[in-house]
């Protein structure tokens, strides 16, 4: 008895509880962004404030200040002086001065080099363990340098489109880590967050279709592998040549897989009507 269609089915079901949890890791990317993107926005907005007003109005009408202890009924006079709203100590603010200017706070634009030189550095030990086999622990790498990418508060404008692309890249290699371990709807994941980035980058497209052709969406495979063969028409890769050749092999890869559905759907069709047919015969005698 042929069960290739109930094992079919398990599979598809597999497919549905693996892409439940993919989604729900791409809810928790997304709020963690959505966090970070608020704090990019209020840093702004303080920045623009703190250029409009030259000095910093401190109003303490809001504060109430009682002369007595209710507990003890001792004077204010009597109390230790201590820091608080409208007093601090002379020696403590010379201090903190002094500290600032020996240790001055590193300026944002600073910080964020410093990001983007952190994130190339996470990338460049991913590629080692991709390199070496060793996918899942250069999958966890590349995600740590979006992370730190997705950290940077204010940046200029060069320092974002440089994040941007840098961002892209390390969502393609993560994807092509999911490919090398078999999980290809996480890697599809990867690949259209490269292309929410930049719709014109053809790896983008290419490693969509691999993702595509794993699962067996045969048409989706076709289209992304068309849109990236039009993409590197126009591009000035220099593996150009090399790239067409390999997408073009994933096209004949795809039309392979789509004869062999059709091959296994007619001869589930046939031994499903003989089935129906040794039915009816054993009924009738």
């Amino acid at each position: 008895m042929d069960y290739a269609k109930w094992d079919e089915l398990a599979k598809q079901q597999e497919l549905e509880d693996e892409r439940e949890r993919i989604d729900q890791s791409i809810r928790n990317r997304q709020a963690y962004i959505k966090e970070q993107t608020e704090r990019q926005q209020n840093y702004l907005k303080k920045q623009q404030s703190h250029n409009h007003t030259g000095e910093h109005d401190h109003s303490h009408d809001h504060h109430q200040h009682d002369d007595s202890c209710s507990s003890s009924g001792c004077s204010v006079a009597s109390l230790r002086p201590r820091c608080g709203c409208g007093y601090a100590d002379p020696d403590e603010l010379k201090r903190i001065a002094l500290e600032q200017q020996r240790n001055p706070p590193e300026p944002e634009d600073v910080k964020n080099r410093k990001k983007l030189l952190a994130a190339k550095a996470a990338k460049e030990d991913a590629n080692r363990l991709f390199q070496q086999g060793n996918f899942e622990d250069a999958f966890k790498l590349y995600e740590r340098g979006v992370l730190i990418l997705t950290g940077m508060i204010g940046p200029t404008d060069e320092q974002y489109a440089e994040a941007r692309d840098l961002e892209c890249t390390l969502d393609l290699n993560a994807c092509a880590c999911k490919l090398k371990l078999k999980q290809p709807l996480e890697a599809l994941t990867q690949a259209q967050m490269a292309l929410d980035i930049d719709q014109k980058r053809w790896k983008a497209w290419s490693r969509c279709g691999d993702a595509h052709q794993q699962l067996g969406h045969w048409d989706d495979a076709k289209r992304c592998y068309h849109q990236a063969l039009l993409l590197l028409e126009s591009s000035d890769d220099k593996s150009r040549q090399a790239a067409t050749a390999e997408l073009q092999r994933a096209l004949a890869q795809v039309d392979a897989g789509m004869l062999r559905d059709a091959q296994s759907d007619r001869e589930f069709q046939r031994q499903f009507s003989r089935r129906i047919a040794e039915g009816l015969r054993l009924e009738s005698s």
